[in-house]
């Protein structure tokens, strides 16, 4: 896998497979297809980060159009603290997954 580039064919798969993931009402990733599943940090950490790591401009324009930073102003606490989905846990992984999707999603305030 290091040094190993993804071919198109499994590159347009996977990026097929995220869009069909992604809540179009808040803009955050579902663990599955929407519908189905609710947005969730921890998804929504994992596709951004797979659709860098593939890098492709399709890869990009799906990041670009999640609406993502509605999606994590939804999820920050007046505490400043991040649930990891509507009404949930409030931990570390929310704080650490908001900060990684903000900062690579260039949706940094």
């Amino acid at each position: 896998i290091l040094g190993t580039r993804i071919d198109a064919a499994a590159a347009d798969a996977v990026i097929n497979f995220i869009g069909r993931c992604r809540d179009p009402d808040c803009g955050g990733f579902c663990g599955g297809p929407y519908p189905g599943q609710m947005a969730h940090l921890a998804p929504t950490y994992a596709a951004v980060n797979t659709l860098v790591t593939i890098g492709t401009p399709a890869a990009f324009e799906l990041i670009k159009g999640a609406k993502l930073g509605s999606f994590l102003r939804a999820m920050r606490r007046e505490d400043g603290a991040f649930t990891m989905h509507h009404d949930g846990e409030v931990d570390v992984r929310g704080a650490y997954c908001a900060i990684a999707v903000a900062t690579l999603s260039g949706e940094v305030e």
